[in-house]
């Protein structure tokens, strides 16, 4: 249980399924997390469809256990998503969570932004 803030901060190594069993491979991982809130969000490749990437978001309450919720984005035929770009530190903690935004890439080209106040995304151009 988090009894204190833990800073957000991007992993470049994350344990295996950790945030998301729906992926085949995680990249990385962006999380952080207070006594209330844990937020994970996981990026790499989908189990389902290896042509897709996918951004596996995670939000626990420490405090409800059996408290979580998940949502997954898919980016059709990008392969396996990196987060390149994401609020980090301690003093993020709270409102990146509800109003963070997650940049991200892949080898085939596509980037784009994660919005985790709605958990949609934004393709770049």
């Amino acid at each position: 249980m988090y009894s204190q803030i833990a800073a957000a901060k991007i992993i470049p190594h994350p344990e295996p399924l950790g945030a998301g069993a729906g992926m085949q491979q995680i990249v990385n991982e962006w999380n952080t997390g207070t006594h209330r809130l844990v937020t994970t969000v996981a990026a790499g490749r989908d189990f389902r469809d290896s042509a897709n990437g996918l951004l596996a978001i995670s939000r626990d309450r420490p405090c409800r256990p059996g408290f979580t919720r998940t949502h997954d984005v898919r980016v059709q035929g990008a392969g396996p998503l990196k987060i390149t770009k994401a609020p980090l530190g301690p003093k993020v903690v709270h409102w990146a969570q509800k109003h963070g935004n997650i940049e991200f890439n892949c080898k085939s080209g596509i980037t784009g932004t994660l919005h985790l106040s709605d958990d949609t995304m934004t393709l770049n151009p």
